[in-house]
């Protein structure tokens, strides 16, 4: 699966998850620092930046410089879907993480206590409610 697909079967999953949620895609060829996702729901914004580590992060320090100051003054975080190749055989395991921009500057991520097993978006929109009025 690409990270294309991910941002694509997320956005689906956030829509149908969070009513009357306005949900836009930002990514193009043309802007760049801009996370991935904005969710504006009952008052609150939340961006997310999307990606697919195998087991590495790759971005731009622009990206990180914007997420990071999103979430100091707001909120921001990275949706990373982790996969992973077993010790045994070639079978591959995928996680799906949520991490604050911090952690992904700092090379700690995998730390992150949120987190689930599997490439699970539901894992994501439930945890924007949950964090929604903190």
């Amino acid at each position: 699966m690409t990270e294309t697909q991910l941002k694509a079967k997320l956005t689906k999953t956030l829509r149908a998850s969070l009513n009357n949620a306005v949900i836009f895609r930002h990514e193009d060829q043309f802007t760049s620092g801009v996370p991935d996702i904005s969710v504006t729901w009952e008052g609150f914004t939340t961006w997310l930046e999307v990606k697919l580590a195998k087991p590495t992060i790759r971005g731009k320090g622009i990206q990180k410089y914007t997420a990071q100051t999103l979430a100091e003054n707001g909120r921001c975080w990275y949706v990373v879907y982790l996969v992973e190749k077993a010790m045994i055989g070639c079978i591959s395991l995928h996680s799906t993480y949520i991490v604050n921009p911090k952690a992904v500057i700092a090379g700690d991520w995998m730390l992150s206590p949120n987190f689930v097993v599997g490439f699970n978006h539901e894992f994501v929109a439930d945890f924007i409610r949950r964090t929604h009025y903190e």
